[in-house]
């Protein structure tokens, strides 16, 4: 699946393993799971919200991924609350 990635990281920055990226150990993209795990809600309603465009989401490999920083960005902010 990440095979193809490329990045202009130096290696012990990126780790790509098991689907999962991560930078410093830390994930810089969501699943849909992670999603429903952060917010504590059932994955369907993880799927909608996802969908529902309330924040920035690429499908990849009929996955989603959700960037770390425009979940965060998108949960801290005032719309949210």
């Amino acid at each position: 699946l990440w095979d193809h990635v490329h990045c202009n990281f130096p290696n012990d920055m990126i780790n790509i393993k098991k689907g999962e990226i991560t930078m410093d150990n830390n994930p810089i993209v969501y699943t849909v799971s992670d999603v429903a795990s952060i917010l504590k809600i059932g994955i369907n309603q993880a799927y909608d919200l996802v969908k529902s465009g309330a924040f920035l989401c690429k499908k990849l490999n009929h996955k989603y991924i959700i960037p770390v920083t425009t979940f965060n960005n998108w949960l801290y902010s005032e719309d949210c609350i």
